[in-house]
């Protein structure tokens, strides 16, 4: 599914960047399981510098927003292959982005690219996926190649999944070189596909003036489909874009695509048609147009005075919170809600951190359609979770506070109950008599109640009244829904990993 909004977010400028690289990563080494974080703009070039020094399979997170200031960027991957990693941007954003020159040209197979984005080429086996761009593109250049260009990259083989683009392309001007006839590709993620574009959308606008005999290709998600490279049919259904957009875009030969006025393009109508990777701009982030749910957007780094009280007590080992606290938390409003996917990048790290197999996500499989994530594969494979179905996991839905007591239960019977899997769960129970029952026990489910009494009478979790009489186990009302009742935040999630971390190891 591709999706095209027409709105504009304005993001602020936050860094002074000067176009030099770092000397090292905020941590990491490179691999699939063990990624470099990134986190400012020099080691974002650093990252860039590596990739096209040969190093076209490393991995790397983003764990903040990065603000390139304007500084021209030459693009991640420009060797013959592409990129061939995995780059997660975690929900943070690429802000300020400035292109203005173009790479040299590599060649692939009998096809010239001269590409211009965040990255330049995703190779086959390359993944760029939940990532913001923002930013300029804006060139006056006499043209010798065939240029391909997009906010995300310029060319596309591999899959770009969960990332929205808010490129700008402006003041720009390119002209064919004597008689050479350039085939010119604009779009908001990419110039030219022939891979895999799931649930991403663009924003912005294009004004540009391109003299060349040869046609010009320009589309919101992408310029041109490169379809000698495969059968992408059924890649690219569902779209959705609105009917203040015109040209000649690639959009009027996609399948299933539909013009939506303003009205449609706000719905829940709308959110419930794109699937549970968008969710409704309740806070306005986007003037009310659907939202990527696994995106920052323009969310600060926040957390409660409890929290900041419990982690900077005595009985918080510093070293410990930075162990526990998984990349796809770090610099987040902790304030917030957790998700089912976020709670199982916490379930995994305390997983690992307190002695269990670390797993390499590339040798596992997962069984759900609607995610991409490492840690859920993880966590499956652990036994730490299941599905709503044995196809998806609904991973930005919120996650209660009965299942969050049923994951981190399930982490210790992994740990420490020999012959215990998920298949057979219910044959491995604890003796909670003892404890006293929550006044609203009767809402406990049932396949959670062993669960919710084991994290009781270990003190991990606690009720969420002065006398700890009501556990708030799940929002069974529409009025709780809407204000999160029983929705667990992120640094609740922190402080009972922390707690089960003290107990247990």
């Amino acid at each position: 599914m591709v999706t095209i909004f027409s709105t504009l977010i304005p993001f602020a400028v936050y860094g002074a960047w000067d176009g030099t690289a770092a000397t090292e990563f905020s941590g990491g080494d490179g691999t699939v399981d063990d990624p470099f974080l990134i986190s400012t703009p020099e080691q974002l070039a650093l990252f860039r510098n590596k990739v096209n020094n040969g190093s076209t399979t490393i991995c790397a997170k983003l764990v903040s927003n990065v603000d390139m200031n304007n500084v021209d960027w030459d693009p991640i991957g420009l060797s013959s292959g592409g990129y061939n990693g995995t780059f997660d941007g975690c929900g943070y954003a690429i802000r300020n982005l400035k292109i203005s020159r173009f790479s040299s040209g590599s060649s692939l197979g009998s096809t010239y690219l001269y590409d211009g984005g965040l990255l330049g080429i995703v190779g086959k086996r390359g993944v760029v996926k939940h990532i913001n761009v923002d930013g300029v593109i804006s060139t006056n250049e006499i043209l010798s190649k065939n240029p391909d260009i997009g906010g995300i990259c310029g060319g596309n083989f591999g899959i770009i999944e969960e990332c929205f683009s808010t490129i700008q392309i402006r003041d720009f001007n390119l002209t064919a070189n004597g008689s050479k006839r350039c085939h010119v590709n604009i779009g908001g993620i990419c110039g030219v596909n022939a891979g895999t574009i799931k649930n991403c959308y663009t924003i912005g606008s294009f004004d540009v003036n391109i003299s060349s005999p040869a046609p010009v290709c320009i589309g919101g998600i992408f310029g041109s489909l490169e379809m000698s490279r495969g059968d992408l049919s059924n890649l690219y259904t569902d779209m959705y874009y609105h009917s203040s957009l015109t040209g000649n875009g690639t959009d009027s030969y996609l399948s299933n695509s539909a013009v939506y006025g303003t009205a449609h393009m706000i719905s829940q109508e709308l959110v419930n048609q794109l699937g549970n990777a968008f969710q409704v701009d309740t806070e306005k982030k986007n003037l009310g147009y659907p939202i990527l749910a696994v995106m920052v957007y323009e969310e600060e780094n926040d957390s409660s005075d409890w929290f900041n009280d419990e982690i900077n007590s005595s009985n918080v080992d510093k070293e410990l919170f930075e162990q526990l606290t998984p990349s796809e938390l770090r610099n987040r409003d902790l304030t917030q809600p957790i998700t089912r996917a976020e709670f199982c990048a916490v379930s995994v790290k305390l997983y690992e951190e307190m002695g269990g197999t670390v797993y390499s996500a590339t040798q596992l499989e997962c069984p759900f359609e609607d995610v991409s994530n490492d840690e859920i594969t993880k966590a499956y494979k652990i036994g730490i979770t299941n599905g709503i179905s044995e196809t998806h996991f609904n991973p930005y839905a919120k996650i209660s506070r009965q299942d969050m007591s049923v994951m981190l239960t399930r982490v210790h019977k992994a740990l420490n109950l020999n012959g215990w899997s998920l298949t057979n769960d219910e044959d491995y129970t604890f003796d909670s008599s003892s404890i006293r029952t929550f006044d609203d026990d009767a809402e406990i489910s049932m396949y959670a109640k062993n669960s919710v009494y084991f994290m009781a009478y270990n003190n991990i979790i606690k009720g969420i009244n002065e006398t700890g009489t009501i556990f708030a186990p799940r929002n069974t009302t529409s009025s709780h829904e809407a204000i999160g009742y029983a929705n667990a935040t992120r640094e609740q999630a922190i402080i009972l990993s922390i707690r089960m971390f003290n107990k247990f190891n």
